[in-house]
Order: structure tokens, then C-alpha cells, then sequence
């Protein structure tokens, strides 16, 4: 089965690529900003950061929309307060994603 957008596999390996990417033109990069290796190296340490956390938020928003399509399915009834506690949790921390990551663009 090969890897596809949904795939965490995918993520991973996308992630490696573009560190491996950036991580070798590092010195070229450094040269043309005229910073030194540390600032160079804060960059990408910040870059893959916010790079994880996007990815971390795409996986909440898909796993909120799962649970609410389970919330009215007959077959979930039994279990109905901890799907809500669950969307719960998940929107608190979509919107507190959200918000750290519209500061960090203004």
C-alpha cells in the first residue's frame, strides 16, 4: 500500500525531506540573510516547529470532524457524553492553535 496525503507516513517523510532540503542549503541561506550559523539554525529549529504544529492542527480538525459525524450516529448513542467531552477538547485546542498561530503571523 503506497503513502498517500493522509497518511502519517507521508507527513514524515515530507517533514524529513524538506528539513534535509533546507538543513544542506543552511550555509548558502545564512550567506544571503547575512546571519550567523546560530540565528541560521533558530530559523529552521522555528520553521519545523511551526511546520509541526499545522500538521498537529490539520489532525485535529479531521479528527473533530469524525466525531461529530459519530455524535448523531445511532451507533454511538451509548457513548454520546464522551464523544461530546472528546469535540470538546478538540475545539479548545484548535482554537487555542489557531490563535497562538494568527499572533505569531501579526
Amino acid at each position: 500500500m503506497g503513502m498517500g496525503k493522509g497518511d502519517p507516513d507521508f507527513g514524515v517523510f515530507m517533514a524529513q525531506l524538506d528539513n534535509g532540503i533546507i538543513s544542506s542549503a543552511l550555509t548558502t541561506i545564512n550567506r544571503h540573510f547575512d546571519v550567523s550559523e546560530n540565528w541560521g539554525a533558530w530559523g529552521i529549529t522555528i520553521y519545523t516547529l511551526g511546520l509541526a504544529m499545522s500538521e498537529f492542527l490539520d489532525r485535529l480538525v479531521v479528527r473533530r470532524n469524525t466525531l461529530k459525524q459519530q455524535l448523531d450516529a445511532p451507533e454511538f448513542q451509548e457513548i454520546r457524553l464522551m464523544i461530546q467531552g472528546e469535540l470538546k477538547a478538540r475545539e479548545l485546542w484548535i482554537q487555542c492553535l489557531k490563535k497562538t498561530k494568527n499572533e505569531s503571523i501579526s
